[in-house]
C-alpha cells in the first residue's frame, strides 16, 4: 500500500523542503493542481530534482487537449499524470497511449462522478493504470466524507488498475477507508496541516504498513 504527498497550496520551494524532509515515510509525491496552476511545469522540474528517488505525480487534471498536456508534464519530469473521469474517452485514450509510448502512468479521477461503477466499467479498457475515488475540497465543506462503499464499488467493477483514495483524509478517518484495501492513499493536509508533519507522516505510514502485513498474513 502506497502513501502519497499531495502538495498543492505551496510555493515550489516550500514544496521541495517538505518533500525532501518527509521522503522517506511516502513512495509518491504529488505536485497539485494549485500549485500547476500557479507556477506551471517549473514546479514539477523543480521536485523531480529535489526528490528523484520518489515517484512523481502531476496532478493535471487533463479535460481535453490530453496529448498536448501530457507531453508538458511528463517533459517536466512527471512520473504520472491525472486525467478526470468525466473526460472523453478519446481524451483518456490520447493520455493513456502518451503515457505507455515513455513509460509512465495515467490516473483516471472520479472527482463528481456519481455512478463510479458505471463510469469504470465504461473506461477500463482504455488502459489507464489508476483509479482514483477522489472527495472534492469543495464538497468536504459540506461535511460530506469519504466511504469505503465508493472505493468497493470500482474495485468491483474493474480488474486491473491500481485503485487510490484521496480528499480529506487524516489519521482519523484512515481506518474506516483501509477496510476497502486502496492500492494507493493520498493525504494532504492531514500531514502537512499538521504541527508536526514528520510525525503525522511516520503515523500514517506505521498504520498502512500494519494493514499490508494482516493482509499479507491472511
Amino acid at each position: 500500500m502506497k502513501l502519497e504527498l499531495a502538495l498543492d497550496t505551496f510555493t515550489p520551494q516550500s514544496a521541495c523542503a517538505l518533500a525532501e524532509r518527509l521522503q522517506d515515510f511516502i513512495d509518491i509525491v504529488e505536485v497539485g493542481t494549485p500549485m500547476l496552476l500557479n507556477y506551471g511545469m517549473a514546479a514539477v522540474r523543480d521536485m523531480k530534482k529535489a526528490v528523484p528517488g520518489l515517484t512523481l505525480f502531476a496532478d493535471t487534471k487533463i479535460i481535453d487537449g490530453a496529448r498536448i498536456e501530457a507531453c508538458a508534464a511528463f517533459d517536466a519530469g512527471a512520473d504520472i499524470i491525472s486525467v478526470v473521469a468525466c473526460a472523453q474517452d478519446q481524451t483518456i485514450a490520447d493520455a493513456v497511449s502518451e503515457a505507455s509510448r515513455r513509460g509512465k502512468k495515467v490516473l483516471v479521477d472520479f472527482i463528481a462522478v456519481k455512478d463510479l461503477a458505471a463510469r469504470a466499467a465504461e473506461i477500463s479498457g482504455l488502459g489507464a493504470d489508476i483509479f482514483c475515488v477522489h472527495m472534492g475540497v469543495d464538497v468536504q465543506k459540506m461535511g460530506q466524507s469519504h466511504l469505503p462503499s465508493e472505493i468497493l464499488q470500482i474495485k468491483q467493477a474493474v480488474n486491473g488498475p491500481e485503485i487510490a483514495v484521496a480528499g480529506g483524509i487524516s489519521i482519523h478517518n484512515l481506518y474506516a477507508i483501509l477496510e476497502a484495501a486502496p492500492d494507493i492513499v493520498i493525504v494532504g493536509g492531514g500531514i502537512t496541516g499538521q504541527l508536526d508533519p514528520a510525525a503525522s507522516a511516520g503515523q500514517i505510514r506505521a498504520v498502512l504498513d500494519r494493514a499490508m502485513d494482516r493482509g499479507n498474513n491472511r
